[in-house]
């Protein structure tokens, strides 16, 4: 995580960017807007808490390496 963290970060937050791009155009298979809506909601909370976990799992490492 520590390595090249300038270029990573950059490739992190775009990744991030683009999976919330896709939630915002989510369709749900069964095109009702019920599950549509529910689908892009577990997107990003799915996003979020992932990259967040990622996140701290880099942190982590850094302070161990010292």
């Amino acid at each position: 995580c520590g390595m090249t963290t300038a270029v990573t970060r950059t490739e992190v937050l775009s990744l991030y960017r683009r999976v919330l791009r896709v939630a915002r155009s989510w369709q749900a298979q069964s095109a009702l807007p019920r599950d549509t809506e529910t689908e892009r909601k577990y997107i990003v909370q799915e996003a979020h808490a992932l990259f967040r976990q990622n996140q701290k799992e880099c942190i982590t490492g850094i302070h161990t390496q010292d």
